[in-house]
């Protein structure tokens, strides 16, 4: 989705007079040496999307040495730690010698300022309103349109106090003191602080080593001589639940969810429950994938032959349909969130084989597999570097694909959140820090490193497929039934939002809840081109498809209800009872996952 890309060829246009077109021959050098040569068709997110002979490329800002358009060779501008925080590019050369017109800058706070675009550097639109010069960073750019014809500009004043902003950052002198999980702070945490402070307005940010290896230091300047800074302990969840409770940390790193008895201790400490609203924010997903060499003509595994060959039952590959060749296994330390998710979705029993080697991060298991045809490991999918994801086959025939939708639609199996938590003591710093990183501005940072984000996306039409066979086991599913749901899923395409709820619960659960408002701001928003929304409901298999179909459908219900109250109405709402299941039926969990509902357009 390219709107800020497409907003500027309508600028441009209409300013210049001319065409919305962007078809400048373009020649990009990477720092690496490579190069990309075509068609500049647009910039956005602080990446140059360029057709060339061989499809579609998307060039990150961060990793451009030199720019030739037309000819004229340009520096690249100077690389940042997430896309969009810089970007000098000829697409935004343009929008910026386009000062002659008025445009409507919209914001990720749905601020709307109008005015004129006067220059663009470093990342900061420069536009001239009758209220003043605002400096507008590129990452907080949502749309850019040209004014209604006539039309005199808009105090930006005026706007901004008129249109409620979803984070209002007010940056301190105060240190915010965060801890937990290595992977989620060095991989999110740290770009996110530096793009919330831009948004606060500072400059100049520095990161330093504090004693140990696992301590971080930031510091970025605001105001007038002032200094907002953040400290990072990197020495794992369990240490972040530990600091937390001590008061040692404003906000704790988790990839997964603390536990009760975890919030209990945080609570005894007179700090209140960290698992409460407020104090819990879920701010995108990952998952843990088995990792082979590139060579390995395994593709996919069984959950049984996964836990097999982790935990020392299956020892050569030609157990599952791969070479003669003896397994080598990679395992994580003790301990590890990988583990835990890998245990919990493989089933029992998942003992690591003693003999395995273990490693210290998903970065160190991928070196080692991609070295060595015979090895497999567990990794972040984010981290799994130059290796193959295998594919997934549960016990009942279901096989799940590693793939970037299905991770952020919760439906491949070994995922798990990401957390982070505050207490009742926190302070406006931490508390803002924590609503920043469940905003669409810092989702992208998690998209562009290949996490799953919260921020909806669409997959294509069909890509869903709906295997009528599985209706074998229900006799009492019509065949005018299975019909409609096969045309249903034929020509709809699923959003990555899945309403989930919380154990034995008909309430939604913390990412459901703030799902609410995430896809009625999507919908509403004009995202969708005019197309249907539809609600489809889902039920474990109770052996009663009617009732299970009934049940199904009053959840779908239920959230279209909640949906009205935040401004849109779904009145395509569907019950598909236990067919197109996300897990087997049998144990608790995957009855719970099983029971959801997701949406979909038409």
């Amino acid at each position: 989705m390219r709107t800020l890309a497409a907003a500027i060829c309508v600028v441009v246009a209409v300013i210049a007079g001319a065409l919305p077109s962007f078809a400048d021959d373009v020649r990009i050098v990477r720092r690496d040496g490579s190069v990309v040569a075509g068609q500049l068709k647009g910039f956005e997110d602080g990446v140059y999307v360029v057709t060339t002979p061989a499809g579609e490329v998307l060039v990150d800002v961060g990793a451009v040495a030199t720019i030739d358009v037309g000819g004229v060779p340009r520096p690249a501008p100077a690389a940042r730690a997430t896309r969009g925080a810089s970007g000098d590019g000829p697409a935004m050369a343009k929008a910026a010698d386009a000062n002659a017109g008025l445009v409507t800058v919209t914001t990720t706070a749905n601020e709307q300022i109008a005015g004129r675009i006067t220059g663009f550097e470093d990342g900061i639109y420069e536009i001239e309103t009758t209220g003043g010069v605002r400096r507008v960073p590129v990452v907080t750019v949502l749309r850019i349109e040209p004014a209604n014809e006539g039309a005199a500009p808009i105090d930006s004043a005026v706007g901004a106090a008129t249109v409620e902003s979803k984070v209002a950052i007010a940056l301190t002198g105060e240190n915010l003191t965060i801890s937990g999980s290595r992977t989620l702070g060095e991989l999110i945490v740290r770009p996110l602080l530096e793009t919330y402070a831009q948004f606060g307005g500072a400059t100049n940010p520095i990161w330093t080593q504090r004693g140990s290896s696992s301590e971080r230091g930031f510091q970025a300047q605001f105001g007038a001589g002032q200094s907002f800074s953040a400290s990072l302990s990197l020495k794992g969840t369990l240490s972040g639940i530990d600091d937390l409770a001590k008061g040692n940390a404003q906000i704790a790193m988790l990839e997964r969810r603390m536990t009760k008895a975890e919030a209990q201790r945080v609570a005894a400490a007179g700090l209140g429950d960290p698992l409460a609203s407020g104090n819990e924010a879920i701010i995108g997903a990952s998952a843990v994938v088995a990792v082979v060499h590139p060579s390995n003509p395994v593709k996919a595994l069984t959950f049984a032959q996964a836990a097999g060959i982790f935990s020392g039952r299956i020892r050569n590959w030609n157990e599952v349909g791969g070479p003669n060749r003896r397994i080598q296994v990679l395992a994580p330390m003790p301990g590890s969130t990988l583990l835990d998710v890998a245990k919990d979705n493989l089933g029992d029993p998942f003992d690591i084989l003693a003999s395995a080697r273990r490693t210290g991060t998903s970065l160190e298991t991928a070196d080692l597999v991609s070295a060595d045809p015979a090895s497999i490991g567990l990794a972040h999918t984010d981290y799994r570097g130059n290796t193959v994801a295998l594919a997934l086959t549960s016990g009942c025939g279901l096989t799940f694909e590693p793939t970037a939708f299905n991770i952020e639609s919760e439906t491949y199996p070994l995922w798990s959140r990401l957390f982070l938590y505050s207490t009742n003591t926190a302070t406006r710093q931490s508390r803002d820090f924590l609503a920043f990183a469940q905003t669409p501005a810092a989702q992208r940072v998690l998209h562009d490193r290949g996490l799953g984000g919260l921020t909806p996306n669409v997959a294509n039409r069909g890509a869903i497929k709906f295997d009528r066979t599985q209706a074998a086991k229900f006799p009492d599913a019509s065949s005018r039934f299975l019909d409609i749901v096969a045309a249903f899923v034929a020509g709809a395409a699923r959003v990555t939002v899945t309403f989930r709820f919380e154990p034995g619960s008909n309430e939604l659960d913390g990412r459901a809840v703030a799902d609410l408002d995430r896809l009625a701001d999507f919908v509403k928003g004009g995202t969708l081109g005019g197309r249907t929304v539809a609600l489809v409901g889902y039920s474990e298999n109770t052996g009663n498809f009617t009732a299970d179909v009934a049940q199904s459908k009053a959840r779908a219900v239920g959230v279209s209800e909640l949906l009205q109250k935040k401004g849109l109405t779904v009145e395509r709402l569907f019950g598909f009872g236990p067919l197109l299941p996300v897990a087997c039926d049998g144990a608790a969990s995957s009855l719970q996952r099983n029971r959801r509902v997701e949406v979909w357009v038409e």
